[in-house]
This record gives C-alpha cells, sequence and structure tokens, in this order.
C-alpha cells in the first residue's frame, strides 16, 4: 500500500470524527439555549414594562403652611409724670404782684400789709394768711403751696392757720436747716396768744422783730 493512500485514509476518518464531535457539541448547546428565558426585545413595546405614572396634578385648594405666630410688641411703659400741683390754680388765682405777705382773710390794714410785706420780700420769707387748707394736714398744705408758688428755690413759708388754727411752715434748700425750725417754732409759740385774739399785725412783730425773731 502506498504511502500516499494512507494518509488519505487517515484524514478522512480524522475529519469525519471532528465533524461527529462537532455535531453533539452543537446539540448540547442548543438543549442548553432551550432552557434559558427568551430574550427581551427592547425594541418592541409589548415587552416593556408599564412605568406606573406619576401623579402631577396639584391639588385645587393646597393646604396652606402655616404661618409663626406673631407674638404682639411688650406695649411700651409709658413713665409716670409727676403729678401737678394740687394747689397750682390755688397760687395763679391769687395776686401775683404780692408773693411775700398773702393775706387771703384781708385782716391786715393797708399800711401793716406794705411794711410787712415790703419787709418779707428782702429777707426772702413768704407768709400766708388763710381760713382753707383744702382738706391738707397744715405741714403737707405749706408744702404744696411754696412748691406751686416757688418752686424748688431756697426759701422758707410761714403758715398762718385760720382754718384748723394750728399753725405750720416750710423751709427749701438752704433753710432747711435746724436753726430755721427751732427759730420757727420757737416764735410761733410766742405769736400764738397774738393769733388767738386776731392780733395778726402784733404776731407778725414778734416772729420777725421780737428777741427771738425767726431772722
Amino acid at each position: 500500500m502506498n504511502r500516499g493512500g494512507i494518509m488519505k485514509n487517515y484524514f478522512l476518518i480524522c475529519l469525519g470524527l471532528l465533524c461527529l464531535c462537532t455535531g453533539c457539541a452543537g446539540t448540547v448547546y442548543a438543549e442548553e439555549l432551550g432552557d434559558a428565558p427568551e430574550e427581551i426585545d427592547f425594541l418592541n413595546p409589548g415587552n416593556l414594562q408599564e412605568i406606573p405614572e406619576m401623579d402631577s396634578e396639584i391639588p385645587e385648594n393646597p393646604e396652606s403652611v402655616e404661618e409663626p405666630e406673631i407674638i404682639p410688641a411688650l406695649e411700651e411703659t409709658i413713665p409716670e409724670t409727676v403729678p401737678e400741683n394740687p394747689l397750682r390754680e390755688r397760687v395763679n388765682a391769687s395776686n401775683s404782684e404780692n408773693v411775700f405777705l398773702i393775706d387771703e382773710n384781708q385782716v391786715l390794714l393797708e399800711s401793716d400789709f406794705a411794711y410787712y410785706e415790703e419787709f418779707l420780700r428782702d429777707q426772702n420769707i413768704h407768709v400766708l394768711i388763710t381760713d382753707h387748707l383744702d382738706g391738707y394736714a397744715p405741714e403737707q398744705f405749706a408744702q404744696y403751696y411754696y412748691q406751686a408758688l416757688c418752686g424748688d428755690f431756697d426759701g422758707m413759708l410761714i403758715l398762718i392757720n385760720n382754718d384748723t388754727y394750728q399753725d405750720s411752715y416750710y423751709l427749701s434748700g438752704s433753710y432747711d436747716t435746724e436753726y430755721y425750725r427751732e427759730r420757727i417754732e420757737i416764735s410761733l409759740l410766742q405769736a400764738t396768744p397774738c393769733l388767738v385774739e386776731g392780733r395778726f399785725a402784733e404776731a407778725l412783730e414778734i416772729l420777725f422783730f421780737s428777741e427771738n425773731k425767726i431772722v
């Protein structure tokens, strides 16, 4: 047997075996593909899953956002005003020219009034003769009257009280000393008999010209 024929036969046998093996492998691969899930064709709309549509509609009456509570501003504290002097109108109604000797009861003669008024003006002393204290205590009335008449200026006021018959006084500024308080109290005590009897000119003489005079 020649070698060409043998080789040819051998080649044909190998080729047949190769085809046989390829056919078996193709059969097995086809069976495996049969078990796999079908591929999705994305070009076919029927194979796509439906995606739920978003509800984009806005409610006709949406709930309003709750506004923060507005805290009302604190009321400004109005400072208390100083009460008006209760005797200011009464003082203003009196004779403004005679502010050192004020004789509301008109118990002094005109000559006596002029004499003592000039003296009191020089000494910066005020004397009030009245029979109406508007319901105030003598000390309080003397203070209110002086402050309505002179404000906070230094000075003194002697109250000849024909209402409750308790004479008093008020001292302001540099006059508010123990010395003047003692002098006034002694002078008023000595002048009391004249005041009780209605001898007001003599009472003023004791207050301002006697040995225990006020100034």
